[in-house]
């Protein structure tokens, strides 16, 4: 599941670059007293049970986040899937799962991961989007970790000039979008 915790970590890290424009934008059209842009305040209005309980006072903290983690894991066991090993860390799920073969066709692989994917989707990832725009980089912060995320991209033999000519979908870019979230995360981003 390394690519499930890299893709976790890799939304987490470009959530924080929102760039400035879009950010003021979003503060400039927030959702009624929430402070939140109108799209993540319209869909933590529409949520339920614990998930609604966490955005109640419109502040999602790192505490309510890992109860959001917690749901993950809670849906992914419900799908009948066996954990092996299960954390949360400042923001990132770290799981390792398993499943009795099954006699039909299909990669198990894939279909671990596609529960793994739809139980973060549904439980977490609205949460963790509201947090992480709530804990913005200032501008100053946010071009450091763009020097630094452009520098590393380059020093891993990629031939960009800015952030924008990045995708860690391309398939030629992949593993150093990888290795340079690793270590971003490592220095502390």
């Amino acid at each position: 599941m390394v690519y499930a915790q890299t893709l976790a970590l890799i939304r987490r890290l470009l959530g924080r670059l929102l760039p400035g424009a879009m950010l003021l934008a979003a503060c400039a059209t927030a959702g009624a007293g929430t402070g939140l842009p109108p799209d993540l305040a319209e869909d933590a209005a529409a949520l339920e049970g614990t998930k609604a309980e966490i955005v109640a006072d419109n502040v999602v903290t790192i505490d309510e986040l890992e109860q959001a983690a917690l749901l993950v894991r809670d849906c992914v066991i419900a799908q009948g899937v066996t954990l092996e090993r299960f954390s949360f860390d400042n923001g990132d799920i770290r799981i390792r799962m398993s499943a009795q073969s099954s006699s039909g066709s299909g990669n198990p692989t894939a279909a671990l991961e596609e529960v793994y994917d739809e139980c973060l989707e549904s439980e977490f990832t609205l949460l963790s989007d509201i947090y992480n725009f709530q804990n913005q980089l200032t501008t100053s912060e946010r071009e450091q970790l763009d020097r630094e995320w452009l520098s590393c991209l380059q020093a891993q033999g990629l031939e960009v000039e800015t952030l924008d000519e990045v995708s860690a979908s391309n398939p030629s870019q992949t593993d150093a979008v990888i290795s340079c979230a690793k270590n971003l995360e490592e220095a502390g981003w």
